[in-house]
């Protein structure tokens, strides 16, 4: 996952609930790992904890292919280092983007582009790998 904000790389772990054919629920975490940057003309250390709850609609519109926006609430965690000075930002926000991906028997490669509305409003993508389980 990349941040556009902040410009992090991150890893996303996910799991969602079908709640029939069309839609699902799942929450997911989201690590951006720590790294340096130029803010405002000083060096500061950025790395961030994201969780959210989101909804989605599956469309199918091709062979094995599907679309599915997005819609939910997110919490983030951002930690700014500064001359050993640590400034945390916390704040809610409200996520909508769209997804596409393609079914290959229970894997499912796809691609996300999110924005989060809030105190500090932020970009998303994603590139994943979803692998489904069917507990029936």
């Amino acid at each position: 996952m990349f941040n556009t904000h902040s410009g992090l790389n991150g890893d996303n772990i996910s799991y969602y609930h079908h709640l029939g054919k069309k839609w699902s629920i799942g929450i997911e975490c989201i690590r951006f790992f720590p790294d340096k940057k130029i803010k405002e003309g000083e060096e500061k250390k950025i790395s961030a904890w994201d969780f959210e709850l989101n909804l989605h609609y599956t469309i199918p519109f091709a062979h094995h292919w599907k679309l599915y926006p997005i819609t939910g609430i997110g919490h983030t965690s951002e930690r700014e280092i500064l001359h050993e000075e640590i400034i945390t930002h916390r704040f809610w926000s409200v996520n909508t983007g769209v997804g596409i991906g393609i079914e290959i028997g229970h894997w499912s490669p796809h691609l996300e582009y999110n924005l989060g509305w809030g105190k500090i409003n932020q970009r998303f993508f994603l590139a994943g790998l979803s692998y489904e389980i069917d507990w029936r």
